[in-house]
């Protein structure tokens, strides 16, 4: 309903009140420090995952624990940097140090993974679901990134931007991607760089330049046009 934000932290989450800033909540059932906290689009979960391999899943009222999944392991711990909620509120996607992104269903007290988990050869700088819940686009550490079809887990489309990915969002209607990345070019520095001056580049099926080149000029950004995907 727009009226309250979660937040994740080294120590804890919080739910905050957006109009006062009042903590409404804190979640301290995580050990370890915290990488991700998400709510659920119908507003009624919240997801958090950090450290300690796991994403714990709570009611978004009454602040209840409702269940949880853990990052299968052969040894150590496996932080997850990202847990998100398909747009329909029935899914999950993870993306875990083990340099894979893996996709939950099934009850909230036992999910299991629905797919084989997804490996690529390094780690997930971003990660976010298409509208209508069928594509997940992933941005990796090497600058690339690929779009899935997540019930088949075949690879629709691959990009490479030669530049550290940190953002992926999809227009409400899901013909167009857009990413932030770093300006720095070296695909192998760090992915905490500020984006103060990085790149907004967005992929579209027609693209009308004029119109891209007044977003860019908003986001005080050059603008680079790669080629269409499907809508």
């Amino acid at each position: 309903n727009g009226l309250n934000i979660v937040s994740a932290s080294r120590q804890n989450a919080l739910v905050w009140d957006v109009d006062t800033g009042v903590i409404l909540h804190e979640f301290t059932h995580n050990p370890g420090p915290l990488l991700s906290a998400t709510w659920s689009p119908d507003g009624t979960r919240i997801a958090t995952a950090g450290f300690d391999s796991q994403v714990l899943v709570w009611n978004a009222s009454t602040f209840e624990f409702l269940g949880g999944l853990s990052i299968p392991r052969s040894s150590g711990i496996v932080p997850v940097y990202f847990a998100a909620w398909s747009p329909n509120s029935q899914l999950l996607a993870t993306a875990s140090a083990d340099q894979a992104v893996r996709i939950w269903g099934g009850s909230i007290d036992h999910p299991s993974e629905i797919t084989p988990a997804w490996n690529y050869p390094d780690e997930t700088s971003a990660l976010t679901w298409s509208p209508n819940s069928a594509e997940i686009s992933r941005a990796g550490t090497n600058g690339s990134i690929s779009i899935r079809n997540v019930a088949t887990g075949e690879t629709l489309e691959t990009i490479d931007t030669n530049i550290i990915v940190l953002s992926l969002a999809y227009s409400p209607y899901g013909g167009r991607l857009a990413y932030g990345a770093s300006s720095d070019n070296d695909t192998t520095s760090s992915t905490t760089q500020s984006l103060m001056n990085g790149t907004v580049q967005i992929i579209v099926p027609d693209p009308t330049l004029e119109r891209l080149q007044s977003i860019a000029a908003l986001c005080d950004a050059p603008l680079t046009v790669t080629d269409a995907i499907p809508q």
